[in-house]
This record gives C-alpha cells, sequence and structure tokens, in this order.
C-alpha cells in the first residue's frame, strides 16, 4: 500500500502532524472548561471517563465494543505500518491479525533506524494514525446521520459504538503522556529546544494528566460509575 504513492502517505502524515497539535488544543481546552464547570455550572459539565469493559461497558454492550476497538485498532496500526514504509523505516514486527482477535497488537518499527530519522519523519510516524481513526470516525457519523434510520438496531449500534470509539481513540491518543502516540509528536517537536525543551514536555505531560483524572473523579463524584 505504501508503494502505490509513498509522497501522498508523506503528505498525510504531515496533515496528520497538524491536526495532532489541533487535537491537544481541542482536548486541552475541552478538560479545562469541563472541569471549571463542574464547580461553576455542574448541570451543564459532562461526565469523563475510561472504558473498561465489563465496568463502564455493559456486558450487553461487549459485542459491538469488541468488534468495533479491534477494527479501530487494526486501522489505527496499519496505518503507522504504512508510513514507515512509505519512510524507509524498516518494520521488525507486524501483529496486525492479533490486534484484531486481541485487541492489543502493534507495528514494531526499527527503533534504531526510526531514531536516525528527523524529527518531522517521526511525528508523521507517530500522528498518522490518530487521523486514520479521526476519518473513520468522521465517516461512520456521516453514514449514521444520513442513513441510519434505515439499518436494523444491532448494525446501527455497531456503527454508533465504532463512532464513539474512533473519534474518542484519535483524540485521547493525542495525549502527550508516555506511551501514546501524542508523546512521540510532542516529545520530537520539543527536542529542538535540548533541556528546556525536556522540562516543557514533563509540564505537558504532566499537565494533561491532572486535567484527566481531575475530570475522571469529578466525573465519578457527581455522575457515579458511568456506563455504556
Amino acid at each position: 500500500m505504501a508503494s502505490w504513492n509513498p509522497a501522498f502517505w508523506r503528505v498525510l502524515g504531515d496533515v496528520a502532524v497538524a491536526f495532532a497539535f489541533g487535537q491537544m488544543l481541542f482536548l486541552g481546552w475541552t478538560l479545562i472548561t469541563n472541569l471549571l464547570r463542574f464547580f461553576t455550572e455542574p448541570s451543564l459539565a459532562f461526565p469523563v471517563f475510561l472504558t473498561i469493559p465489563g465496568i463502564t461497558v455493559r456486558v450487553q454492550s461487549l459485542p459491538y465494543f469488541l468488534a468495533s476497538v479491534s477494527v479501530c485498532v487494526f486501522i489505527h496500526e496499519l496505518s503507522h505500518g504504512i508510513l514507515c514504509a512509505a519512510e524507509g523505516v524498516p518494520v521488525r514486527n507486524s501483529a496486525l491479525v492479533f490486534a484484531v482477535i486481541f485487541l492489543g497488537g502493534a507495528i514494531e518499527p526499527d527503533e534504531e533506524e526510526l531514531k536516525r530519522r528527523e524529527a518531522h519523519v517521526k511525528m508523521r510516524i507517530y500522528a498518522i494514525g490518530s487521523l486514520t481513526n479521526l476519518i473513520a470516525g468522521l465517516l461512520t457519523l456521516l453514514i449514521v446521520t444520513s442513513l441510519g434510520e434505515n439499518f436494523p438496531n444491532p448494525l446501527l449500534s455497531l456503527f454508533e459504538w465504532f463512532n464513539f470509539l474512533s473519534i474518542n481513540l484519535a483524540i485521547g491518543n493525542m495525549l502527550p503522556v508516555y506511551p501514546l502516540d501524542g508523546y512521540g509528536v510532542v516529545s520530537n517537536f520539543f527536542d529542538k529546544f535540548g533541556k528546556k525543551g525536556a522540562i516543557l514536555m514533563r509540564m505537558a505531560s504532566f499537565g494533561f494528566l491532572i486535567l484527566m483524572f481531575s475530570n475522571v473523579a469529578m466525573s465519578f463524584a457527581k455522575f457515579g460509575l458511568t456506563s455504556l
């Protein structure tokens, strides 16, 4: 797939990097404003929670969740692999089938070769997965809003879960926190600033972690254990 048009994938990688910073800004602003609402306008605050099968994902929703998250992971990891190939970075190991069956899976690039590449190349590779998830989620949203009323309920539920997980994975994965891809994007951006960049990276990671878990804690206090 990468050999069809490597230049196209590189341009898409540049778009992914731009979107990555946009997604981080959107996520940061959303978490800050939502946290403030818990204290100023609680009725307008929305719950922020982790999707945990059997806990925040109801048992009856598990088939839709498992099928959707498998495809999300497959698309995400496949796009990493394609861009690695387009950039000439060897892929040491691929477990895409494992991703579909066990929800894990990964594309493992040659770390030594990846370290030697320019910062913008590494940023493309890290960012592309979230962009493809975002595109998949928005396309699914378009299908659901235009044709969803004609779908049988099980198919509609599957599409809705895929839309929900695709967009949340795309945005959540851009948290600048290790080992998420957002960390890879931001750390390579800050590398050029030397020691100051390392300090800024730690501040960004710590700040986003505080925002995320503060929202989760306030959500639990207000809404209890939210499940879908």
